[in-house]
């Protein structure tokens, strides 16, 4: 089997965005994502690898069937998906991002529509001031702020809703025994990687 330590590095990632869809009442979200934008460190095209194996874990677990992908000017990449009779817009685009490693992901954001209902899901690393202004951070240094993932979650008219989830110290080490407590004949990653590599061969 293979491993991958951004496979190890994307967890908080999948989790965050997984757990959204998790309650019964919102399974149907799946269906009605219409739009995804992922954001990463680095300054024109940049490192996409980090971005493009978590739009191909999106893509593989829900059965995107990837329809083209083109880039801008800026690093901005969009690709099209056909989801059963919808399609899926997913943009990349570079940002400089204090703290951050190039092609570390910066943020998340997936939105849609259901059953009439609109939803969106935006996660942030490193959230900044005008985003985590309403959320009561404990005191901390500077640099700890870089391990903080913001999720703000919308659904309809309702007030917005706010997670801050602290992430623990990440090293080479430590995301190596993760890897291989987990093991490497992983199917999810093997088919995320895939998906990756055929968007990655668009541009």
């Amino acid at each position: 089997g293979m491993g991958d330590l951004q496979w190890a590095r994307l967890r908080p990632w999948r989790e965050s965005i997984a757990q959204f869809f998790t309650p019964r009442e919102r399974r149907t979200f799946l269906a009605g994502i219409s739009e995804v934008g992922v954001d990463y460190a680095g300054e024109g095209r940049g490192n996409r690898i980090v971005a493009s194996l978590l739009t191909g874990w999106m893509a593989s677990a829900l059965g995107w069937k990837l329809q083209r992908a083109t880039g801008g000017t800026g690093g901005v990449v969009v690709a099209l998906y056909a989801a059963g009779d919808k399609s899926v817009e997913v943009e990349f685009r570079s940002v400089p991002k204090e703290g951050l490693v190039p092609g570390e992901l910066s943020a998340v954001r997936i939105a849609g529509v259901s059953g009439g209902t609109t939803f969106r899901l935006e996660v942030h690393h490193n959230p900044e001031r005008s985003r985590s202004s309403a959320i009561d951070f404990p005191e901390r240094r500077r640099q700890d702020t870089a391990r903080v993932l913001l999720t703000m979650i919308e659904i309809g008219e309702g007030e917005t809703l706010r997670h801050v989830q602290q992430l623990e110290e990440e090293n080479e080490v430590s995301l190596l025994l993760d890897l291989l407590s987990t093991g490497t004949h992983d199917e999810v990653f093997n088919r995320s990687l895939a998906a990756a590599a055929e968007l990655m061969e668009k541009f």
